[in-house]
């Protein structure tokens, strides 16, 4: 379990570390905001990538939490 633990803060320490942005993200739509740079810098503003963002969006305004392959779930965000 410990280990587990210890995996889950380095990923997300390390994703956050790769997105300086999503540090500072307090709304969902900041939070897409992160998502969209990072789909211009790391996959060339790929259709696919983009259409991620949105339906993150879509999960984050309903949930409040932000939930990507790229980071780790994050939640607390308010769904502006």
């Amino acid at each position: 379990m410990r280990l587990a633990c210890a995996v889950g803060l380095a990923i997300g320490l390390f994703s956050a570390a790769l997105m300086p942005g999503a540090a500072l993200a307090a709304s969902c739509a900041d939070r897409q905001l992160v998502c969209f740079d990072y789909c211009e810098r790391q996959e060339n503003n790929s259709p696919k990538c983009l259409a991620a963002c949105r339906q993150l969006l879509e999960k984050c305004v309903d949930t409040g939490c932000w939930d990507s392959k790229i980071t780790a779930r994050r939640c607390g965000f308010t769904p502006q």
